[in-house]
């Protein structure tokens, strides 16, 4: 029996249908080999339980993220380059690599790029702090000529259409990460500030008091003691009073 000749518009339609089966089941297929692809997945840590957390990247660098910081990185190299992205605040320990950069994106477009080295990166919706503690980095944006290099022990902020580098004078840029507080002969009105920060506090200067406090100075370190705790000592050492209300705290005469 000889069958009826199929129509050359039907014969077209079913080579259409089968090009786009084709397509698609490539497309899945591909998807599928990407996503399976340990080197090219996308991995995210986020320290958002209010405790610090330490992670161990693909290269062996290691990174420890400050409370409400959050990173994300790729396993294995892209372009040839170990890039993170980051929201607040972490502390960096790059694996030496001059084959492969480091580089460090953050919300306001600025690049940190590292070889190998160990160093603080503080994120905002409008700037970035780093701070050397061991090698060189550079700052600034993507591909920018006027990028600055930043040696150990100094500290370089990016934003506001700003970019500027300065010896870094305060000895506990890392104390979240190491639970130590050091001030050496410094006024009340300085500790306070860096104590609100420490502790995630809104710490006050009751105007009446802020001379005193600009002439009382403390040296003294603390290891790993709570808030109370802290202003307790400077109290018995400086002479003030304190009264707190939830996380707010006013220091007076």
């Amino acid at each position: 029996m000889v069958r009826p000749a199929v129509p050359s518009r039907i014969r077209s339609l079913y080579a259409k249908y089968a090009a786009a089966a084709a397509v698609l089941i490539l497309l899945t297929a591909g998807a599928w080999w990407l996503e399976t692809r340990s080197s090219l997945k996308k991995h995210e840590l986020a320290a958002n339980d209010g405790k610090i957390k330490s992670l161990e990247l693909p290269d062996h660098s290691t990174v420890t993220l400050r409370q409400g910081a959050r990173i994300r990185y790729v396993n294995g190299y892209h372009h040839n380059q170990r890039i993170v992205e980051l929201e607040g605040e972490a502390f960096f320990d790059i694996a030496n690599d001059p084959d492969h950069p480091f580089l460090v994106r953050t919300p306001n477009k600025s690049i940190i790029e590292v070889l190998g080295t160990s160093f603080t990166v503080q994120t905002g919706a409008d700037s970035t702090a780093v701070t050397v503690a061991s090698g060189s980095v550079k700052l600034g944006l993507e591909n920018d000529t006027t990028a600055i290099v930043l040696a150990s022990g100094q500290r370089g902020v990016w934003g506001n259409g700003q970019l500027y580098a300065q010896n870094n004078n305060n000895p506990n840029y890392i104390a979240w990460k190491t639970g130590i507080l050091q001030f050496n002969d410094l006024p009340l009105v300085d500790i306070l500030p860096q104590l609100a920060d420490f502790y995630a506090k809104d710490i006050r200067i009751d105007e009446k008091y802020r001379e005193t406090a600009s002439q009382q100075k403390a040296t003294i370190t603390f290891r790993d003691q709570s808030c109370d705790e802290v202003l307790h000592e400077l109290q018995l050492l400086l002479g003030f009073n304190y009264k707190q209300t939830g996380d707010t705290i006013v220091i007076s005469q």
